[in-house]
C-alpha cells in the first residue's frame, strides 16, 4: 500500500466524485462511474477516520500490523469504515453474481471494475443510491 495522507484521501473523494457526477449527468456505464463513487466513498470515509484517529497521515499505523488500526485503514470494506465511525445506518443491497457469487461490501469494487454481470440489475442502482447517500453524509463531516 502506498502512503496517502489525509489531503491525498481529501482529494481523491473530490476528484472522484467530481468524475462521478460528470458521467452520471451524462448518463455514461453504470459500473465505471459507480467505480468512481466507491472509491470517492473510501477516500472520504478515510479521510474522516484519519481526523478521528487525530492523524494527518496513516504512516505510523501501517508501520505497526499488530495496530487495531492497521486493517481498518487498508480494508476496501466500507461497512467496516463506517462502522469504525459509528454510522450503522447505511445498508447495502445484497447483490448476487451470474456466478453465484455473493458481493460483499469490500469487494463490490471488484465487481464494478470487473464488469461481472449481476443476477438482479436493480440492485446496482440501489447499491449506487446508498453510496450517494454515504456522500451526502460525507460532505457533511468533512
Amino acid at each position: 500500500m502506498i502512503l496517502a495522507d489525509k489531503r491525498d484521501y481529501k482529494y481523491g473523494y473530490q476528484k472522484h466524485l467530481a468524475a462521478y457526477r460528470y458521467l452520471n449527468e451524462s448518463n455514461h456505464t453504470t459500473r465505471s462511474r459507480c467505480l468512481l463513487l466507491v472509491y470517492s466513498v473510501e477516500c472520504g470515509l478515510k479521510c474522516l477516520l484519519l481526523t478521528k484517529w487525530r492523524e494527518d497521515s496513516p504512516k505510523q499505523i501501517l508501520a505497526d500490523k499488530n495496530d487495531k488500526r492497521y486493517s481498518i485503514i487498508t480494508s476496501h470494506n466500507l461497512l467496516e469504515l463506517l462502522k469504525e465511525l459509528g454510522q450503522t445506518r447505511f445498508r447495502f443491497p445484497q447483490i448476487t453474481t451470474i456466478h453465484k457469487d455473493i458481493v460483499s461490501a469490500g469487494e463490490y469494487h471488484q465487481l464494478c471494475r470487473y464488469g461481472v454481470k449481476v443476477r438482479e440489475c436493480d440492485k446496482i442502482g440501489q447499491y449506487e443510491q446508498v453510496l450517494n447517500d454515504i456522500i451526502e453524509w460525507i460532505g457533511e463531516e468533512i
